[in-house]
């Protein structure tokens, strides 16, 4: 895993907004999100990069981001965007036990890909009312 040298993580810092509280042995800062959460880090006047754990513990923790968001902010110099996208709802999906009732009692596969569970259980059950035709 590659981490950032201390220029890439003050490079970070200035692209991504964040403001420094006061400078002692390490620089603290802060950046206010758009949902009114306080984020708080620092960055040390030292020369070494960080170690891949501390890295980590940093993007999960101060910075809420992931490491490709990190890099991105750097290779772009906007600031990451925060809170992340939720990933998209998936599909309601009906329970294997109603898409098969329906399947048996006819009913087509691409008709269920469009039925909610609801509309699918009444479904089954106007369908398991109906009269059954004799043989």
């Amino acid at each position: 895993m590659r981490t950032p040298s201390p220029d890439e993580l003050e490079a970070f810092f200035r692209h991504d907004g964040w403001i420094d509280v006061r400078s002692t042995d390490h620089v603290p800062c802060e950046k206010r999100l758009a949902t009114g959460e306080l984020l708080e880090s620092h960055r040390s006047f030292g020369d070494r990069p960080l170690g891949p754990r501390v890295f980590k513990l940093l993007l999960a923790i101060q910075l809420r981001i992931n490491e490709a968001e990190f890099w991105e902010v750097l290779r772009t110099k906007k600031p990451a965007r925060r809170p992340s996208p939720a990933p998209e709802p998936r599909p309601e999906t009906l329970p294997l036990w109603l898409g098969q009732s329906l399947e048996r009692m006819g009913v087509p596969r691409e008709r269920l890909a469009a039925l909610g569970r609801a509309e699918a259980e009444a479904l089954l059950d106007e369908l398991r009312s109906r009269p059954r035709p004799k043989d």
